[in-house]
């Protein structure tokens, strides 16, 4: 891994540090932001505003304790600590250098790539172009059943 990417902070006498995520993280992350409004421009004000109310535990999945796996934190724990030990011009040093570590671009172009890809495959595979044949939204099972009117 690429020292320039990993980013180390000293709070409350331990130093954590902030490397590019791994696959569970951003699991976690998706858990936490669920459900929460984005803003269409992405900046650490913005971003910080939007999470305010998460904020804590947003920040204990991207900080890990120094030479210790971010699998191995009890994450309500560590967001309580880091709430009452951050200050607030830290919070906005982890938030900045979140895009460093983690090149947001990076991620959807990936998406993008993958979806073009899959709806490309869904078009060669049905002859058809019509999105809706694999919406998950259109044939997922979260839909509601009919009551049978």
């Amino acid at each position: 891994m690429d020292k320039s990417t990993i980013k180390t902070y000293e709070i409350a006498g331990k130093t954590y540090e902030q490397r590019p995520l791994v696959f569970g993280q951003w699991q976690q992350l998706n858990r936490i932001i669920d459900g929460l409004e984005i803003p269409a421009a992405l900046t650490p004000r913005s971003l910080t505003g939007a999470f305010a109310d998460r904020l804590d535990q947003i920040l204990a999945v991207v900080l890990t304790e120094k030479d210790k796996s971010p699998r191995d934190k009890d994450l309500a724990q560590l967001a309580e600590h880091l709430a009452f030990e951050m200050s607030p011009e830290q919070v906005a040093e982890v938030v900045t250098d979140f895009f460093d570590c983690n090149p947001i671009h990076s991620v959807l172009n990936l998406v993008v790539g993958i979806t073009e890809k899959i709806t490309s495959t869904v078009t060669q595979a049905t002859g058809s172009n019509n999105a809706s044949l694999c919406s998950l939204e259109e044939t997922g099972l979260n839909e509601t059943k009919s009551s049978g009117e």
